[in-house]
């Protein structure tokens, strides 16, 4: 399908300079090695996980390092040619509309600050790609810029949301019921776990972790 969704849109400036977003140099966050240790916590070395818009490929290289086999895309050329060269040919330029991966081959699929980019009627199709090459029992594990409740810790009426490229930002029960309707099995659990890792930062709130059913 022709998406809306477009690399064009992730050049150089996007990453380093804040142009059309609130990146400046785009780097390393010591985030990523707290979600690698939450998803050691349910899936053992050597299980496939794939990041969808990994940009430069920080999270994959920690996936790495943990002992995952882990691959990741992006719609950006920029960010995948700006890797590390350890991590690079585990990556590749791609649209989440049309996932270069085959069916049932990820036992985790990961996408972190994504969704909002996806233009609203494309979720569904993004979602269909994410469920076709997860496995059974699979899971996806999502952060999601989306409207913070006021009882959220980090909630600001004057939300700092600078970038161009954000189509959709809607409240939790929008992207459940999104969820839901895929099929998907919440898995309070695991979203628990992240929520506590993060609970001084604004990623509080903004985890989403839903399993494939088993067949």
């Amino acid at each position: 399908m022709q998406s809306k969704m477009s690399g064009s849109n992730y050049h150089k400036g996007y990453w380093e300079d804040g142009d059309g977003s609130n990146y400046h140099s785009y780097g390393f966050d010591p985030g990523w090695p707290v979600i690698a240790s939450v998803v050691r916590q349910f899936l053992n070395p050597g299980a496939t996980a794939y990041e969808v818009a990994c940009a430069k490929g920080y999270l994959v290289k920690t996936l790495l390092h943990f002992g995952f086999n882990a691959y990741g895309i992006d719609i950006s050329d920029y960010a995948i040619s700006k890797a590390d060269a350890d991590v690079a040919n585990r990556l590749q330029v791609a649209n989440a509309v049309s996932l270069p991966w085959p069916e049932d081959t990820a036992d985790i699929i990961l996408s972190m600050e994504f969704f909002e980019h996806v233009p609203e009627d494309e979720v569904d199709i993004v979602l269909s790609e994410k469920m076709r090459v997860l496995k059974d029992g699979g899971i996806m594990m999502m952060k999601i810029n989306i409207i913070v409740p006021e009882s959220n810790p980090h909630y600001s009426s004057h939300e700092n949301d600078c970038d161009v490229t954000h189509y959709t930002i809607k409240d939790r029960d929008w992207w459940e019921n999104k969820f839901v309707n895929a099929g998907l099995i919440h898995d309070k659990q695991a979203e628990d776990m992240l929520d506590r890792a993060f609970s001084q930062r604004d990623w509080f709130g903004r985890f989403f972790v839903w399993r494939k059913s088993a067949a």
